[in-house]
């Protein structure tokens, strides 16, 4: 029985990043970010399962063509990279007094940033 030839993880980024051009050409606009399924991945790889190894190395190719991929769900998010550079920067220093108390065992530390999420932000400018 013939063995039919299952395409690499570099092989299948490169697929994907030939699906977003073929979808771009067929809408007739650039695509910056887009959501795969699992599904599309097992297809244009060839596989039944998709192991993590496989899906850790399509992401690592992925960004060697300029591309950031992350799960999500079932799904996986695009990004064209480049995009990101105009986004905010957050560092931790912001929230560095409440850093150490948890470093220092400080659990109420905790408690308080529980609730404080549970809050919705006030919407700002950058908005």
């Amino acid at each position: 029985m013939p063995r039919f030839y299952r395409p690499s993880a570099a092989d299948v980024a490169m697929l994907t990043i030939y699906l977003i051009r073929a979808y771009d050409q067929e809408k007739g606009k650039t695509t910056t970010r887009a959501r795969l399924s699992e599904q599309t991945l097992r297809v244009m790889g060839s596989r039944i399962n998709l192991r993590a190894a496989f899906k850790d190395e399509w992401i690592e190719e992925l960004a060697a063509l300029g591309w950031s991929a992350f799960p999500v769900g079932d799904h996986f998010g695009i990004i064209r990279t480049e995009t990101t550079e105009g986004w905010v920067r957050i560092g931790s220093k912001r929230i560095r007094d409440q850093l150490q108390r948890i470093h220092r065992g400080d659990v109420g530390a905790l408690a308080e940033i529980e609730k404080a999420i549970e809050t919705p932000a006030e919407p700002d400018d950058d908005e």
